[in-house]
C-alpha cells in the first residue's frame, strides 16, 4: 500500500512537470513570436501554412499563437487556387516528359554497356577455350609426332 502511495506521487509529480513543460513551451514560442514581429515593424505578409507544421516543433496554432502573442493582425487576406490551377502554374509537363526520357535512355544505354560487356567476357571466354583446345591438339600432334 506504501508503494501504491508513493507510484501515485511520483506519477502526479510527472503529469506537474509536463504541464510545467507545455506552458513553457507555449511561452517560449510566444516569446519568440513576439521578437520575430515586433510592434513597430509595419506591415508585413505571412503564409499561414508555414506554422502549423507539428514535426518543426510548434504546437501552437498560428492564430493562437498571434493572439496569445499579441500580435493579432489588422488585415487579414486569404488567397485560394484551384489544384488544377495551381499545377498548371508550378508543374511542366514537357519537362517532366523529357526528363523521364532522359532517364529512360539512360537507364537502356546502361543496360546496352551491360549486356555488351557480358557478350565480350563471354566471347573472350571462348576464344581461351579454343586457343587451349587447339594448343592441347598441338601437344597431342607432337605427341605422336614423336
Amino acid at each position: 500500500q506504501q508503494q501504491q502511495q508513493q507510484q501515485h506521487e511520483q506519477e502526479e509529480e510527472e503529469e506537474e512537470e509536463v504541464e510545467e513543460d507545455e506552458e513553457t513551451v507555449a511561452e517560449a514560442e510566444r516569446e519568440a513570436l513576439r521578437n520575430v514581429l515586433t510592434a513597430n515593424q509595419g506591415g508585413i505578409f505571412i503564409n499561414g501554412n508555414w506554422f502549423s507544421a507539428e514535426e518543426q516543433g510548434i504546437k501552437t496554432e498560428l492564430p493562437a499563437l498571434l493572439y496569445s502573442s499579441r500580435r493579432t493582425p489588422e488585415v487579414v487576406v486569404h488567397l485560394q487556387v484551384s489544384t488544377d490551377n495551381m499545377l498548371k502554374r508550378l508543374v511542366d509537363p514537357d519537362a517532366i516528359r523529357k526528363q523521364l526520357q532522359l532517364d529512360v535512355d539512360a537507364k537502356q544505354a546502361e543496360k546496352d554497356r551491360k549486356r555488351a560487356e557480358k557478350e565480350e567476357r563471354k566471347r573472350q571466354r571462348e576464344e581461351r577455350r579454343a586457343q587451349k583446345a587447339a594448343q592441347r591438339d598441338d601437344e597431342e600432334d607432337e605427341e605422336e609426332e614423336k
